[in-house]
């Protein structure tokens, strides 16, 4: 007899059905709501949302920090009788792309049309909440 080299036909559907397996479960991990796929989406939708939010919030504490500057350290402030959440809702527009409405701050829309609102009183931070998602 000879001594044949090769594969045999069991061996390569093995070999076909181990490789359906191995993509049947690759497509299943990128798609589906679990999947890296979805997950990198929301990531960049949350990332948006938190550089909006950033974006005020660093803008509030310039704001503060001038506030305080020009009250304390170089008695600067023209209207003394102001508040510093007075002074920062004044003053917020020339630092961001938001818009100030009382003591309401709304962001600009984010890339997928998205604005959130936070309240300003008394130096304080209220919740954000959702304004719309209508692009």
């Amino acid at each position: 007899m000879k001594n044949n080299k090769g594969i045999t036909l069991i061996a390569l559907v093995i070999t076909i059905i181990v490789l359906l397996i191995l993509a049947g479960v690759t497509i299943a991990m990128l798609s589906g709501d679990n999947g890296i796929l979805t997950k990198a989406s929301k990531a960049v939708e949350d990332t948006d949302e938190a550089d909006k939010k950033e974006e005020v919030s660093r803008a509030i504490n310039e704001l503060m920090t001038e506030y305080y500057d020009a009250k304390y350290v170089s008695n600067t402030l023209t209207d003394s009788a102001q508040t510093s959440s007075q002074y920062v809702l004044a003053n917020i527009a020339s630092k961001t792309t938001a818009t100030v409405s009382g003591n309401t701050i709304t962001t600009a829309k984010d890339k997928k049309g998205k604005q959130y609102k936070i309240t300003y009183t008394g130096d304080k931070l209220g919740e954000w909440e959702e304004v719309t998602t209508n692009p």
